[in-house]
């Protein structure tokens, strides 16, 4: 193929990877690499493309959550996106703000619950736009170079991550259990409040 249809599937997948989650969109990044390592593409703009695609597709959930906001967002997507997760990405949104947008790439299975959670929960957009950028650009340059510097072996980048998401997924898994646990201690560890007793006439 010509180098810059190259460019834009690199472009391509990494802005669907955001936009359709179950794409392997991390795969072609680190291909991406690969063939920046073997001298058939520039390393720089392999690295532009996909950082540009990947907060291309964070921005566009980031404005149909501000576009829609909260209750359009959660009557429109709950079809594809459970109500649970969707909820605690806007919770983590409303208590931790633009760091979440920044940490949001190393956060497997709600990226893009996430943007559109920024978008209706209303973070500013010049901040979400420059929080969103670093947090890709940090993840894509670990993608790319690994792919780069390992060349062929550029599979074994993949074992990573698959055993990186796997790793993720179980702890937030082991988090929501906890969390659900202390609220069922809460509740039930309650004292019964005293009742008054009226006396007899």
């Amino acid at each position: 193929m010509p180098d810059a249809v190259l460019y834009v599937i690199l472009f391509g997948s990494a802005l669907f990877e955001n936009l359709f989650p179950p794409l392997p969109g991390d795969a072609v990044v680190v291909f991406g690499g690969y063939l920046a390592g073997v001298g058939r593409l520039s390393l720089t703009l392999a690295f532009f493309a996909v950082t540009v695609g990947s907060w291309a597709g964070f921005m566009c959930y980031y404005l149909l959550g501000r576009w829609l906001g909260r209750t359009r967002t959660h009557d429109l997507l709950r079809r594809w996106i459970a109500p649970a997760r969707l909820e605690r990405g806007e919770d983590w949104v409303r208590r931790y703000g633009q760091w979440v947008v920044l940490g949001n790439r190393l956060i497997t299975g709600v990226r893009s619950v996430i943007s559109l959670a920024a978008g209706f929960v209303g973070l500013p957009a010049v901040i979400v736009s420059a929080f969103a950028l670093a947090s890709c650009a940090a993840w894509n340059l670990l993608l790319v170079g690994a792919g780069y510097y390992i060349g062929e072996e550029w599979d074994r980048v993949l074992e990573f991550i698959s055993a990186y998401n796997r790793i993720v997924l179980i702890s937030l898994a082991a988090l929501g259990i906890y969390l659900l646990y202390r609220y069922w201690r809460r509740r039930h560890t309650k004292l019964p409040s005293n009742t008054v007793k009226q006396p007899h006439p």
